[in-house]
Formats: C-alpha cells, sequence, structure tokens
C-alpha cells in the first residue's frame, strides 16, 4: 500500500491541463514506454506509476520520466531517467549526473538540502538515475500549479531562503572547478529581448512604444553591474516543485539540470515569478532573501533582481505556453506577468 507521503511525492507529475492540447509527436512514446519498462525491469524496480500512465497524464511533454518504485530489498526509491534524446535534452541530464556524481565523492561538504544519489547511470546511450526516496512533502500544489500545497510557517520561509542563499553563496566555491559550468549569456540575452521578445509583444499587443523605451532605460542602465555580478552558482530552476519540506522543517531541493553561473539574485527572481498564486509568501521570501545578504550589497541586487524579474517575465509572456494550467488560470498568469514586467522595469517592486 502507498502510503500518504508516496502519494504527495508522485504528485510531483503535472498533468495536462488545456484540454486542446495535442499530445507531443516529437519522438516515438511506445518505443518509450517499452524502452523504460525494460530498463525497470533490468533495475529490479516496480513504479507506483508505470511509462503508460506517465505518458497519458504528461502527453508526452516531460523529458524526464520519474516516479517512486520499490527496489529488490523492498525499500522506496525514486527513479528517473532520460525520455527525450535530442541534444539539448542529452546535454541537460548529463549535467545532472555529473553534479551527482560530485556530491557523492566523499570529500564534498555534506549539505542537506541536497538530494542522495544512490545509483548514476555510466553509459551515455541510457541515461537515469536512482535517488533515495524523500519522505518530505512536496510544497507545490499540483492541482494548482504556483500554489503552496499547505500552509506554511515563517520559520520554513526563513529556511528556504537560507538554502538558496547558501547555494547562490557558497556552493559554487565548494564545487567550482570540478563542475563545468556555462554561464548566463547577458549580451545574448539583451539581443533577445531588444531584436525579438519586444517587437514581437508589441505587435501581440501586449506592450507599448513607451514601455519599450522605459524598458530600454533601465536594461541599458544596469547592463554594467549584471555582468559584473554574473559569476554565483545557480539552481536554476527553484520553484514550489522542486522543493520538499518535513515535518521537522529540513528541507531537499531536486532537479539540478539547470544550475549554472548568474548573479546571486536569479533563483528568488525566478522563484517569485512563478507564485502568482500567492503574494503573501512571495514577499515573505524575497523580504527573507534581502535580509541575508550584506547591507553595502542591497541597492544593487534590488536592480539584479528587477533585471530577472524584467527578463524572465518578458520571455514567459512571449514563449510561454505553461500547458500545466487551466486556459483561465494561463491568462491570469499572464495579467501577472505583464504587471510585474511593468512595475519592475520602473522601480523595485513586490506586488
Amino acid at each position: 500500500m502507498i502510503d500518504s507521503k508516496t502519494r504527495v511525492l508522485q504528485s510531483n507529475i503535472n498533468p495536462i491541463k488545456q484540454h486542446h492540447v495535442q499530445w507531443n509527436n516529437t519522438y516515438d512514446i511506445k518505443q518509450q514506454e517499452n524502452r523504460i519498462n525494460s530498463l525497470l525491469d533490468k533495475l529490479k524496480l516496480v513504479p507506483e506509476i508505470n511509462p503508460e500512465k506517465f505518458f497519458l497524464l504528461t502527453r508526452g511533454y516531460k523529458h524526464r520520466y520519474f516516479a517512486v518504485c520499490i527496489d529488490e530489498n523492498k525499500q522506496k526509491v525514486i527513479f528517473n531517467c532520460l525520455v527525450r534524446y535530442d541534444k539539448l535534452s542529452i546535454q541537460s541530464y548529463q549535467k545532472e549526473l555529473r553534479f551527482a556524481q560530485l556530491i557523492n565523492n566523499p570529500h564534498f561538504p555534506h549539505k542537506d538540502y541536497l538530494p542522495t544519489y544512490l545509483q548514476v547511470s555510466q553509459s551515455p546511450q541510457e541515461l537515469w538515475f536512482i535517488q533515495k526516496y524523500i519522505s518530505y512533502a512536496i510544497l507545490e500544489n499540483k492541482e494548482n500549479m504556483g500554489q503552496l500545497a499547505f500552509p506554511i510557517k515563517t520559520q520554513q520561509i526563513k529556511n528556504i531562503a537560507n538554502t538558496m542563499y547558501d547555494i547562490n553563496t557558497r556552493l559554487l566555491k565548494e564545487s567550482y572547478p570540478k563542475l563545468t559550468m556555462h554561464k548566463f549569456d547577458i549580451d545574448n540575452k539583451i539581443t533577445e529581448i531588444f531584436q525579438i521578445i519586444l517587437p514581437s509583444l508589441k505587435i501581440k499587443g501586449f506592450i507599448n512604444e513607451s514601455s519599450i523605451k522605459v524598458v530600454e532605460r533601465f536594461i541599458y542602465s544596469c547592463a554594467t553591474l549584471v555582468k559584473r555580478s554574473n559569476y554565483y552558482f545557480v539552481h536554476g530552476d527553484f520553484n514550489l516543485g522542486n522543493i520538499f519540506l518535513s515535518t521537522s522543517q529540513n528541507i531537499k531541493i531536486i532537479d539540478w539540470e539547470t544550475y549554472h553561473q548568474n548573479n546571486h539574485c536569479y533563483d528568488i527572481a525566478y522563484l517569485y515569478s512563478r507564485l502568482f498564486r500567492e503574494p503573501a509568501f512571495r514577499k515573505k521570501v524575497v523580504s527573507e532573501f534581502f535580509q541575508l545578504i550584506p547591507e553595502d550589497k542591497k541597492e544593487g541586487s534590488k536592480i539584479l533582481f528587477r533585471f530577472n524579474i524584467l527578463h524572465l517575465t518578458l520571455s514567459y509572456i512571449n514563449y510561454g505556453l505553461f500547458i500545466e494550467l487551466t486556459k483561465k488560470d494561463f491568462q491570469l498568469q499572464r495579467k501577472w506577468f505583464i504587471d510585474l514586467a511593468k512595475n519592475n522595469a520602473s522601480k523595485f517592486s513586490l506586488i
């Protein structure tokens, strides 16, 4: 029998909610089902949600398959394997495998918030890993993406902020130069904003000429600071779905395939931008994070936060699908992104 904690963990799967969305046919789903089933048999793992059910829920839009499994010793573990073998997906997944091998090294300083990797694949043709089961509750309500799954206490918010700050300011010192990390390409992002995103948003009617000028002035004014601050370790996908909390207020952070070097306010801005349903929590977690920043860096950090919010939300508005949301919620979220972009183009603003 699957206990309540397993059900909470397994709810990490986001079902597709926009019913008009067709199945992703960029790869052979039946072939992947057969391959994953063979791999599970080989590893002697019995999944709670088999590949067939997983693909039915996600319609082929997840690039990974993951499930709570029972191993040959009757222990719960988490199995994760790559589904889409395109170049970008392979590179991202290999990053997490390298990260797993690094933190499994006995000389790497222990971090309670890091997951425990029990096995990591060695073959480039078959990319997978097995993690120790996390008996914590996932923070995101998967029926309503961007919403907390349960009420959260002040100390838990402090712990989330502290964990993020530790990742951003200390983890790089302990992993570098053992990890190969790319740097956030600021020049390319600015070019993309000015030549692709803003013209596209103007055509779609989401932004007018005067707003574009405000965005341009701000980005040009802070470009030097952003480049100078581009050397911190960031998780890259710090959202509620990747945060687990225990009843004793311990934290686990999962999904490490998007880590890279960026400024120290990227992860907090990323988390904030995904919390359109949680106004109280999003303000509190940013406040707690900024209390950890040295006083002489606070003003510069506010500028970095605004820059991150701006380029993230503009990209979300232009490219975002968010098919895990209903059409109504997608429209609400897009409005939130637009308001957030407009406010932070002018000033540091927690709305």
